[in-house]
């Protein structure tokens, strides 16, 4: 009967916590998987979906009914758009022709924002109604913090337009692992070299990622639009800091190769993210920092009192931060009471071979001569407090340093070596690196240092793997190689992450053709465990020892040198190549044979062989 009561229905309602970030999906193995070979073992192989995103897991050859997946990652960004969907996983037996089902699953996403930390889950596989198997995962979701860009202005922008004012833009780019985020600030038009933007503002969220690429462009209506300038600029200082108001140097490619000024772009940051979530998340050996030391706009010049309840721990910590956001001094302040024309006396004076550097024999050779008596672990430690870059000797700068802040142990001597510069030795005469150069080449030097542990930690290569890569490009005949072919030869994923990787091993630092494969391969060594010293010359002779004579010349030995210590020019090493030819060279012809190698590989291990454990 109509509007008569028919009962009650009872209903609960059950809401979930929806967060925009990455989620991890670790694949660990498969148990008791249906098995679709009538002879053999199966070739399985896991897909994930969701949305219109689907990933491949790597084939497990033979790995049959109980396949162990490696513990391979797979990465899923996550924002309103997938909330509600729900992911499915499918397991295929790789076949010729077509690969055939083994199970399938589907199961809901929105929990695992609920939980912190990464948790084991076995989904159950079925087929055709039938139960198939099951696939242990692990399951982490990182939730995102947010990163505000506030885009004012800019000066003295290089002009790109021939006649007329140019009409500047700005264009920011982050890349992550699971995404890539590009923003776009309005056109300026008419805005010359002092463009405005009138402090337009652009939200970005953040996992993992790290480095903010920043572009400004000159818009075109006819044709393509022209770069006025780019930098990279490393997040890292704002996830600990959490705000940020200064001007951006921007740099574009010279004629020769080189970095030429491109104007000033000022850009105001603040970053934001969950408590006790420490960013960035998921980059193994990179620093990361949680919302302890942040700062708002407000607060951000403010230093707290040493008398409020914390007994003053979080004034120091602040008094600190204070100080390390101020820009950087590029040479360490002389207090002592040497000049700079003593010190450099002194340094020439103890420098007996006259190469830039002291090493551990000129120092013995004083020291005895002064009537010391003196062990060679004591000397080798009296070199090692000094050698900032792990290079067995020191230099000039670090020599300097030792001078002006005697005592290694203290915080003034720590402070010093974040100053300066350690890599170039003082040359004796002529013109040097200008300061931005030098700021330039360290900054490549840490990219490519976090982006190649990065990659080894991820694909896990084998010295016989890459062994195997070498010989696979000198049967492709290339001089060169370029980013499509980096990635077959690897067998990975053309990612953001990776894209910008090879980048760092191109002479401009920014393209995605002319890499040196040898070079790549021999940084890649440094990250790679298990490998001796000995496998390590060997593997050195291997890949430059082109017509197999058993010899390398002194410009093969600065290729090694430039790849072992992720340099980013000839001259960086060279002077290094030429002690270690000088020292090695028994017979004078200009070559260091295999044995001479060796040899000076056991005298010297750090100079050939820097670690780079502490960078």
């Amino acid at each position: 009967m109509p509007g008569a009561p028919c009962g009650e229905l009872e209903i609960e309602v059950k809401l979930e916590e929806a967060l925009t970030g990455m989620l991890s999906i670790v694949l660990m193995e498969g148990r008791n998987l249906k098995s679709m070979e009538l002879i053999g073992k199966q070739d399985p192989y896991c897909q994930l979906s969701i949305g219109k995103f689907t990933k491949r897991g790597k084939t497990i050859d033979k790995g049959g009914r109980n396949p162990y997946f490696g513990e391979e990652e797979l990465l899923f960004w996550f924002n309103e758009d997938l909330w509600t969907q729900p992911m499915t996983l499918r397991v295929f037996d790789e076949d010729i022709g077509s690969d055939d089902l083994i199970g399938d699953a589907k199961f809901p996403v929105l929990h695992f924002m609920a939980h912190r930390g990464a948790q084991e889950h076995a989904i159950p596989l079925r087929n055709k109604g039938s139960p198939a198997g099951e696939v242990l995962m692990r399951i982490e979701f990182l939730p995102a913090g947010v990163l505000t860009v506030t885009c004012h202005s800019a000066k003295q922008l290089r002009s790109v337009d021939a006649i007329g004012r140019q009409d500047p833009y700005v264009k920011l780019t982050l890349d992550g692992r699971a995404t890539q985020m590009v923003r776009k600030t309005k056109t300026d038009t008419d805005g010359g070299s002092e463009p405005e933007w009138g402090g337009q503002v652009f939200q970005f969220d953040i996992v993992d990622q790290y480095n903010l690429q920043v572009e400004i462009w000159d818009e075109d209506s006819v044709g393509a639009d022209d770069l006025i300038g780019a930098a990279s600029l490393s997040l890292l200082p704002i996830f600990r800091y959490g705000y940020a108001d200064d001007w951006l140097k921007l740099w574009v490619k010279g004629r020769f190769g080189n970095k030429d000024p491109a104007g000033m772009l000022r850009l105001e940051m603040s970053f934001e993210g969950p408590a006790g979530v420490a960013y960035p998340q998921h980059q193994v050996g990179m620093d990361n920092f949680t919302e302890k030391e942040r700062r708002t706009k407000k607060t951000a010049g403010m230093i707290p009192s040493a008398s409020e309840p914390d007994g003053g721990q979080d004034a120091a910590m602040a008094a600190k931060a204070h100080a390390l956001t101020r820009p950087a001094k590029r040479v360490v302040e002389d207090t002592s009471e040497f000049s700079e024309e003593e010190l450099l006396g002194a340094f020439r004076f103890l420098d007996v071979d006259k190469n830039s550097f002291i090493g551990a024999a000129e120092l013995r050779h004083l020291l005895i001569c002064m009537g010391e008596l003196i062990t060679d672990a004591e000397v080798d430690e009296m070199v090692r407090l000094c050698d900032t870059d792990g290079d067995g000797q020191v230099s000039f700068d670090e020599f300097r340093r030792m001078a002006i802040h005697p005592d290694p142990g203290g915080p003034e001597f720590a402070l010093a070596m974040a100053e300066a510069e350690p890599e170039e030795p003082v040359p004796a005469s002529g013109a040097s690196l200008t300061v931005e150069d030098k700021q330039r080449q360290q900054e490549i030097k840490q990219e490519k240092l976090k982006l190649m542990r990065r990659f080894v930690e991820d694909t896990r290569p084998s010295l016989e793997l890459l062994e195997r890569v070498a010989k696979k490009f000198r049967q492709m005949q290339h001089d060169t190689l370029d980013f499509e072919d980096f990635c077959s030869l690897f067998e990975v994923e053309p990612t953001g992450e990776y894209r910008r990787l090879f980048a760092l091993f191109t002479p401009d630092s920014q393209s995605d053709s002319g890499a040196d494969l040898r070079e790549m391969l021999l940084a890649a060594v440094n990250f790679v465990g298990g490998v001796d010293r000995t496998q390590r010359v060997r593997f050195c002779f291997e890949i430059f020892d082109d017509d197999h004579n058993g010899f390398i010349t002194e410009d093969e030995l600065v290729n090694i040198l430039r790849a072992n210590y992720l340099a980013t020019s000839a001259d960086q090493v060279r002077k290094k190549a030429q002690t270690i030819l000088r020292q090695a060279d028994d017979n004078g012809d200009g070559h260091v044979s295999l044995d001479e190698f060796h040899a000076i590989s056991r005298k010297f291990p750090n100079l050939l062989f820097p670690p780079h454990d502490a960078d």
